[in-house]
């Protein structure tokens, strides 16, 4: 019986294949997603106590910023994002490890567990102003955090380059840098603008409806976009 087992290595090279090659229908995914990582920080950040769910390394430094008594800033809300997106990502690097499923599959199941904990979260704010007191606005936190914990180890997993849908910190330093010595082959600066553009306008859209309309109806706004992600990745896939 000879049973052919596919090596960590094949897996990396289709892997790095897929960076390179992926299908519009996955690039405008996972740009909608980007999008959606800025509205879900405008509503955490502007709503939900001066704390991100999305950028972790912004909530490293918020965090400081409430250890040294800076007003306005929680110890407490920021550890509880950071907890919920590191269990989320844990949770999730788990699992797809355990089940060995393609990237895509496993991205598409990640997006259905971020869209119900967003809904959930957007009943649980339905009626809260920006900066409520009440303590349901951690479980909102923690919820909104573990999505995108979940999501972004997925995203990591299907490794298309430039679109980790989360922070756009490398993807502004390689795009600078290529646009002065030239870009590298598989590279694409029209991607890195898309993600930029993605992460800038899911931030005005998110903060002009927790400004003028409610937590409730950006975090659907969240849901939506989220929805709409999964859509063209089941399509991707199915191609």
């Amino acid at each position: 019986m000879n049973e052919v087992v596919e090596r960590p290595e094949e897996d990396v090279g289709k892997r790095a294949e897929l960076s390179s090659v992926a299908p519009r229908e996955v690039i405008a995914a996972l740009l909608i997603l980007t999008f959606t990582a800025g509205v879900v920080d405008a509503v955490s950040l502007l709503g939900l106590g001066r704390v991100f769910v999305a950028n972790m390394t912004g909530n490293v430094v918020l965090l400081g910023f409430a250890i040294a008594g800076a007003s306005g800033f929680s110890v407490l809300a920021t550890l509880c994002s950071l907890a919920g997106f590191t269990a989320g990502a844990g949770a999730a690097t788990l699992v797809n490890s355990r089940r060995r499923t393609e990237s895509g599959g496993w991205l598409a199941a990640a997006l259905l567990i971020e869209i119900t904990m967003f809904a959930v979260a957007a009943i649980i704010c339905i009626g809260m102003g920006i900066d409520a007191d009440e303590d349901r606005r951690f479980i909102a936190i923690v919820l909104l955090a573990m999505g995108m914990g979940i999501r972004t180890a997925a995203v990591r997993d299907l490794a298309v380059k430039d679109l980790n849908t989360t922070v756009v910190t490398m993807t502004m330093t390689s795009l600078f840098s290529d646009l002065r010595s030239g870009a590298a082959e598989g590279t694409s600066n029209a991607r890195r603008f898309g993600a930029i553009a993605a992460m800038l306008l899911g931030a005005v859209a998110g903060a002009l409806l927790v400004l003028h309309a409610s937590l409730s109806a950006a975090l659907l706004l969240a849901v939506a976009c989220s929805a709409a992600g999964l859509v063209m990745l089941l399509r991707a896939e199915r191609r």
